[in-house]
This record gives C-alpha cells, structure tokens and sequence, in this order.
C-alpha cells in the first residue's frame, strides 16, 4: 500500500501542474482538452489528505481526547483504590502532571469472573465498597477533566504475556477486557507495567524477526489496540532495565530479552518509556559489565545509556530509541542524596555537565523525556518533594541556549570502554516529538514539485518561443494563424512575416527557393513560391538599418503596429485599451 504522505505529495505536485497546463493551453487547443482530462483524473485517482486510518473508519475509536506534551513531561503513578493518610483524590491532582497512569488492572483469575482469562481494574469505587474514595461517576468525570486539558491518562497493566497468556485465545481476551475498561472510564492511553517476561524458545536470537509465539502474539495484540484508537492514544512501557542490561550474547537475550523485540516492533508507536528504580534490586551495569552504585550520578546515566546510545543484542546493533519517549523512573524522592543524584544525572544527560565517570554516546539529549515518581500519593506524603523539585528542573533546560546542549561526537568515559556500533546515534534519529520521524516525507514531497517546477519552466519556454515565432509551427495544424479577433474586428498581422522573410531569404538555402509567406485579409495563411527580388531585399535592409541608427527597435515597432486596426472607412485607428499581444516573425520552410 503507498503510505498516505505519498498521496498526498504527488496531488499537491499534480495540482501544481495544473496551471502550467492551463497556461500552456493557450499556445495550442489541444492542450487545453490534456488540462481538462488531467483535472478528472487527479479527481478519481488521487485519495484524500488522509489515509481511511487517519481519518477513522468503523474500527477505530477516538479517544476522548488526545494527549499532548508542550515540553518534558512529569510522570506520576496514581492509584485511585488508597485509602488512609495518603488518599489524594483524581480531581485534587496538580496540573504540573503531564501523565497520570492510573494503577492499576491485573490479570483476572478467578473463573467465576466474567472477565477470567483478561484482565480487571484493582479499583473499587463507593457505594459498592464501604472504604470506596471516590464513586465510579465521580471517577470518570475527572479521567475526563483530565484527559480535555492534554493529560496523557493511561490504564496501567500488570501483565505476563507468556506461559499460559501467550496463545491468540489468551490475547484476544487481553484485547476485550483491556479495551473495555478503557473506553468505559476514558483513559486515552495504555501502559505496560513489569508483570513478568516469557523465556524466549531456542533460535529465537533476532530481535527484529521474533519467531516466539508468545513475543509474535504480543506485538499483534498491542498493534490491535493501538489502530483501534488512533494517533491521539498513548502506549507507554514502565520497566525496570533487565533487557537493557543482560541481553547482549544470546543466551542472556533468550533469558531476559523478551521486552526487546516488542519494544523494537512497536517503537514508532511508543510514547513513553520509563526505565525505573523502584526496587533496591534493580541493578544498572556500565559498559563494561561493571555494576553501578546505586543512588550515584552514573547511576541515572547508565540506567538510559543503551536506550539512548544504542547497544549489541545477540551480536546484532540494536538502534537507539528517540529522547523525546524516554524517561527515568525513582520509588522516593524525600532524600536530599537521591534528589540531588537524579538531578545531576540528569543534568548529565540533557546538557552533558556535571557528568561523572559516564558520559553517553551521541549525547547530550536535551530533548529527555522527563522523569516519574512510583506514586503520587507517597510524593505528598512526603510533602511533595518531586512536585516540587522537577517542574522547575526542566524549565530551566528548556530555557538553556541551544549552543549549551548542542549533541557532541564525545564517546569517552572515565570508568567505562564505549561499545562499539553500527547504530546511528539518538541525535541523528530524533523525529517529531512523539510522532513518526518518517525519512521519506522529505523526498516525497521535494522530488514532484522538483519535477513539475522543471517541466513547467521547459513548457513555458517553448509556449514563448512558439509565440514569438522562433519554432516552426508548420507542424501543429491546431494552431490557427489568423488575425486576432477584438469586438468583432480582424486586427491583421501584415507585418507578422516581414523580418525572419528578410533574414532567410538574405541566405536562402541552396537549391531551395526562398518561400515567402503572407497573411490575407482574412486572416488565413497564403505562401508563394516566388522569390522575392534583389530591390525587394535592398529595400528592406535599408529599412532595418536606418530603424537601427534612429533608435527605433522591431519590438517596438511591433507593439505600436499591433495596436493599429482597420476602421470602416478604411483608415487606421489605434487601440486604447489593447491587450492584443505583439506581432511576431514566422518563417515558412
């Protein structure tokens, strides 16, 4: 299928064409008839600005409203089911969040349930729940409250899509129970927490050709439920960075890889990663295989280092992941230690100061994402230090000058050797923000107006020439060489002839006896075979060389004889408002 942009750039050059063929018609009917059969072919072949999936079509949804970040984003986990001292209602939420993932739904397995096999919102709202916060009305209103102001609202899911989730049955319930609770409470986003990763079967060593069923199963399940929505919905991942970590020869890919091929398929798509720090075990290597300290500045750079720079999987180069979907997660943010080495490690990232024995590759990425906090509720407990402390962090990057985050060719590290690759840096893939960075855009559009630009120039020029009398238009019996009509008058082009008769039968070719040809009256071509004599010639030297010492050019000439007509007493009267073009020279073989 020709992708939509396509369409779009060969109807925005076709329409381009169009007056160059209507401009062009004027030099000959038939062109005209070529202009008007062109018009209905674009009107038939050529589709709308927007493919059926862009424009929605019966199996899409829209979302109730489409997310939007203006800059970085401030993430937050939302769970709506707390209760006691850290109970922060949906509606009471601070705007500076720009995601909220509501937490969360979970795999169903009581048979009992209508939704066994799926999955089920861990959510329950009041009267149906004594302890209930908030009713499920209420709830709704403000996912909606949310969602019109830009928010990105996504259901958060725990989910292990392999064991006995990996079959088409087993996903297709996931796709049922998934969508409808996102469209019963609004959400315009779904994002996938760790619940857990399948091994992956032996020979499976490819990221970018995944045979395992359970991986194939998944990427087709989440590609479903991204098509339902549309552009405006989000699909998010929020995992710790085992993958990222442990996956660089086969047999660690095959055993903690799994994320990889998914994450891979569906890039273009993936609105927000989330690499977190939510557990004391979750480990961060460095380049080299050498464990990081935790809580530590390179701590936060090496946690994002292979999915910004690029990294070797089973010993092939897997690309790089645009800035702008990537994000760093922290359980708290109430020690002055564990702020301090986010902001600094971040700081790192983004400007490429302040680093410590790390320093990426391809980097700085002033376009980060943004960072999260594991639930907003703790944050206010804790007296809202990450609240607090990011907004202001990122305004300050965004109002840095250019010059001071401009992207470095710099791959040296104090602690750590740099791994070779073949992946393009993060700077020279950054797309849109949150978009398709599509590389044929450009050409698409660039090459048919190159194109039509070219051509349209070469046919005017001809037009012209032809007009002027320089090209032989013996050969095109549609053009009409009688005088030009005004009012019902015949304004005869006497002269049309007179000087390319005088430059070819000065020289005629030899053997070949000069023709001279000779408007009538009536405007219809006469030719004679009867060369002209050697006074005829004289005279008519003689008049183009004293035109040329007074001044008086043949253009100018022709302007003035072209504004002369033949009144009814036979003398001659001048236009006033003529806009008949002048005469020109043609010369008959």
């Amino acid at each position: 299928m020709v992708p939509s942009h396509i369409w779009t750039a060969a109807a925005y050059a076709s329409t381009l064409m169009l007056p160059v063929a209507h401009s062009f018609a004027q030099c000959d009917s038939s062109w005209a008839s070529w202009g008007r059969t062109t018009r209905a072919v674009l009107r038939d072949t050529v589709p709308s600005r927007f493919s059926p999936h862009e424009q929605g079509s019966s199996n899409t949804i829209a979302p109730r409203a489409a997310y939007r970040f203006d800059g970085h984003a401030i993430i937050g986990f939302f769970n709506p089911g707390v209760s006691g001292d850290g109970y922060v209602a949906l509606p009471d939420v601070s705007d500076v969040y720009n995601v909220l993932i509501i937490h969360h739904a979970d795999a169903d397995t009581d048979p009992a349930s209508p939704t066994y096999g799926g999955v089920k919102l861990g959510t329950c709202f009041s009267p149906a729940c004594a302890n209930g916060n908030i009713s499920e009305a209420d709830f709704i209103t403000a996912v909606k409250d949310k969602t019109s102001k830009g928010k990105l609202v996504p259901l958060g899911v725990f989910w292990n899509f392999g064991g006995d989730n990996a079959n088409g049955t087993a996903q297709a319930k996931f796709i049922d129970t998934v969508t409808a609770i996102i469209d019963k409470y609004g959400f315009n986003g779904l994002n996938m927490n760790d619940g857990g990763i399948p091994t992956l079967d032996n020979g499976d060593d490819d990221f970018a050709n995944p045979t395992t069923p359970a991986v194939v199963n998944f990427i087709a399940t989440l590609k479903t439920i991204k098509s339902k929505y549309g552009d405006g919905f989000g699909l998010s991942f929020a995992i710790t960075s085992d993958s990222f970590q442990n996956s660089q020869d086969v047999a660690g890919y095959q055993s903690h890889g799994a994320y990889l091929p998914v994450l891979h398929a569906i890039r273009d798509d993936l609105s927000t990663l989330i690499l977190h720090h939510f557990h004391a075990t979750d480990d961060v290597l460095n380049q080299a295989g050498i464990k990081v300290a935790q809580d530590t500045t390179d701590y936060w750079v090496a946690l994002v280092q292979r999915p910004l720079s690029g990294f070797t999987v089973a010993g092939k180069n897997f690309p790089p992941f645009r800035a702008s979907q990537i994000a760093i997660g922290s359980l708290l943010w109430d020690s002055d230690v564990v702020r301090s080495s986010i902001v600094t490690g971040l700081k790192c990232v983004m400007t490429g100061e302040q680093c410590g024995g790390i320093r990426l590759s391809g980097g700085p990425f002033p376009d980060f994402l943004g960072a999260a906090v594991s639930t907003i509720e703790d944050d206010e407990v804790h007296n809202g230090f990450f609240r607090q402390t990011m907004p202001p962090f990122f305004q300050d990057i965004a109002a840095l000058p250019p010059s001071s985050t401009t992207p470095t060719a710099s791959t040296s590290s104090t602690s750590t050797t740099s791994e070779p690759s073949n992946a393009p840096s993060t700077s020279e893939t950054l797309g849109t923000r949150h978009g398709v960075a599509n590389s044929t855009l450009i050409p698409a559009i660039v090459v048919p107006i190159l194109v039509v630009l070219v051509v349209g120039l070469a046919l005017l020029f001809w037009c012209r020439r032809k007009s002027n009398g320089s090209v032989d238009d013996t050969h095109w019996p549609s053009m009409s060489a009688s005088g030009v009509q005004r009012n019902g008058d015949s304004v005869e082009p006497y002269w049309r002839h007179a000087s390319a008769t005088a430059a070819e039968t000065s020289s005629p070719r030899k053997g070949v006896a000069a023709k001279t040809r000779v408007d009538s009256p009536t405007g219809d071509i006469a030719t004679s075979s009867r060369a002209p004599d050697s006074g005829e010639l004289n005279r008519l030297a003689a008049l183009q060389t004293e035109m040329g010492r007074v001044g008086l050019t043949t253009e100018a000439l022709q302007a003035s004889l072209s504004r002369l007509r033949l009144g009814s007493q036979g003398a001659l009267t001048e236009y006033t408002d003529s806009d008949v073009p002048p005469p020109s020279y043609v010369t008959r073989p």
